[in-house]
């Protein structure tokens, strides 16, 4: 009995000692998972603390665009409000400034500057002239250049001309009735053709036109330096009630208050 005892007892010390040594393994273990624990811990919370950092920077970043922005914002908004304003003040200047120019237009007022001395252009100018008369309208013609010789009296002599003077009233045609087209003359035969067709046609002549200006009380003014280059008298223009010689400033003076300013 005594040596069983003590068989049991010396297995009693070897389980005692093992589950001593499974104690110490067991809380080594343990100890070592805390251990492990604690530094996932630690480190998710650096990688909190990583990312609180990130997001509070980014939010500052957005702060501090969102501030540019507006700040942006306001001072495109005043050069705007800016702009807008130097814009309506010149709109209103422009306004006012085209509300005193219309204030001063004539609406039935039409002034034409006859340049040409073709008798398709001239008859043109005189067609619409006599139109617009008749319609009530109040009608001036401004001759220049070469549109004078429109104007001259076919059989008039004039003396006292120097050898310019002659040379041109040689050259150039001698009133209403001998001026040329300006295409298809053809030597005079398409001239010609244009006045037969006219006649048959029932179309006044261009001196018939004149006439009938004058009766309708067209205004014809003629450029005074036009002549005085061409050597042409005044004594050499037609008889023609309203006629005026006078200079290029009479014509822009008309045609500033004119609804119609024409150019042929």
């Amino acid at each position: 009995i005594k040596d069983e005892v003590d068989s049991l007892r010396g297995v009693t010390r070897e389980l005692e000692a093992r589950v001593a040594a499974q104690d110490a393994a067991a809380a080594r273990e343990s100890a070592a998972f805390q251990a492990g624990v604690a530094r996932e811990i630690e480190q998710l919370r650096s990688a909190l603390r990583g990312l609180a950092q990130q997001v509070q920077r980014e939010v500052s970043a957005v702060k501090a665009m969102t501030a540019g922005m507006q700040q942006h914002l306001t001072e495109q908004g005043e050069a705007f409000r800016s702009l807008a304003g130097g814009m309506e003040e010149r709109f209103r200047a422009d306004l006012e400034a085209l509300r005193e120019r219309t204030s001063r237009l004539q609406p039935n007022k039409i002034a034409m500057l006859c340049f040409s001395g073709d008798l398709d252009r001239v008859l043109a100018a005189l067609i619409l002239a006599n139109g617009a008369a008749a319609m009530g309208m109040e009608v001036m013609i401004f001759f220049s250049f070469w549109g004078c010789t429109a104007l001259r009296k076919p059989k008039a002599r004039v003396k006292g001309k120097d050898i310019f003077g002659k040379m041109f009233g040689f050259m150039l045609p001698k009133g209403a009735d001998r001026i040329k087209l300006s295409k298809m003359h053809m030597g005079g035969m398409g001239t010609g053709m244009m006045k037969f067709l006219m006649k048959k046609k029932g179309v006044d002549s261009l001196p018939e036109m004149i006439r009938t200006a004058e009766e309708l009380g067209v205004q014809i003014y003629v450029c005074e330096m036009s002549m005085e280059i061409m050597g042409m008298k005044r004594a050499e223009i037609i008889d023609y009630t309203g006629l005026t010689f006078a200079g290029a400033g009479k014509f822009l003076k008309e045609a500033a208050g004119s609804e119609i300013t024409l150019f042929i």
